[in-house]
């Protein structure tokens, strides 16, 4: 039984730090492994790492996980339900947020569009006013040109 006792205890002091060696090269790089090279031994310095795993603290963050994932079918299975309901009635079914992004970016991307369009008829109004020639050298950095 004390034999057992005392294996428990080595093994979990085996376990809860970890020994890394350091030590510097004649080149002056750093370096960093199990045990450093026996010619070096003034440079060298023991790093004891130490485990932080926390049984508690793994345990609470797969029970929020776990409650963060029923939360998403419950949210899924509801506008499964909402959708169900509105083809039903003959309405078109509400959006989902994902829905609502793609519309606002195909939105932007339509307005930028128009935007640039609106910016290539002024500068080609004000050609046409001034009658220029872009292919002239003298007009080619003028605004209206480009």
């Amino acid at each position: 039984m004390k034999l057992f006792i005392i294996l428990v205890f080595f093994s979990q002091t085996a376990f809860a730090a970890e020994i890394v060696t350091r030590w510097t090269d004649a080149d002056g790089r750093v370096h960093y492994g199990d045990r450093a090279p026996a010619d070096d031994v003034e440079s060298q310095t023991r790093l004891v790492i130490e485990d932080t795993y926390d049984e508690a603290s793994y345990q609470a963050a797969s029970r929020r996980y776990e409650l963060y994932e029923q939360e998403l079918k419950a949210r899924e299975k509801q506008r499964r339900k909402l959708e169900k309901e509105a083809r039903r009635a003959g309405r078109k079914p509400p959006l989902t947020d994902a829905d609502k992004y793609e519309l606002s970016m195909e939105r932007q991307e339509r307005m930028e569009r128009e935007e640039l369009q609106r910016k290539r008829e002024r500068r080609a109004a004000v050609r046409r006013k001034w009658k220029m020639d872009c292919h002239d050298p003298a007009n080619a950095g003028k605004i209206a040109c480009r």
